[in-house]
């Protein structure tokens, strides 16, 4: 199966799960965002064409509002709901939660650059994107904190 990926085919998680770790493994010493960077990377490299031309065309707001079109558009398992929830002093807060991926911790690390750059395409500024929960430390679901600027 990997001996020939194929682009954009699916795989299974569990392999994924190795191969998040085994980088996490050989480069996180010397870059600790070297999985988030890996995220960013993948999300830059999938979301092309009709894709890309959508997720620039949304705003932020309305890109929380399908993201769990999105997952299943790239999964096959697992879940994903995000919400904004409050406006404070110019920027926009909101959260996102993933249940059932298992991914791994290191996994966990790669979604949130996903994150990151999907919602930077989507044209946030001054992003944050902030780990607050995970399934793999005992958690009910993956959760992270999300903040930009309007």
């Amino acid at each position: 199966m990997l001996s020939e990926p194929v682009p954009a085919d699916w795989y299974p998680v569990h392999l994924m799960k190795e191969v998040y770790q085994a980088v996490d493994d050989e480069f996180t010493s010397d870059d600790p965002d070297s999985l988030i960077k890996m995220g960013r990377f993948v999300a830059e490299a999938s979301i092309k064409g009709f894709l890309r031309y959508l997720a620039r065309l949304l705003t932020v707001e309305q890109l929380i509002k399908r993201v769990g079109r999105f997952w299943k558009h790239y999964h096959k398992g697992g879940s994903i709901e995000a919400e904004e929830y409050k406006d404070e002093q110019g920027r926009k807060k909101g959260v996102v939660r993933i249940y059932g991926y298992p991914g791994g911790e290191a996994g966990c690390k790669a979604i949130q650059g996903y994150i990151e750059a999907i919602l930077a395409i989507a044209g946030a500024r001054e992003l944050r994107v902030e780990k607050k929960t995970c399934i793999h430390k005992g958690d009910d679901y993956c959760s992270w904190d999300i903040s930009w600027e309007l």
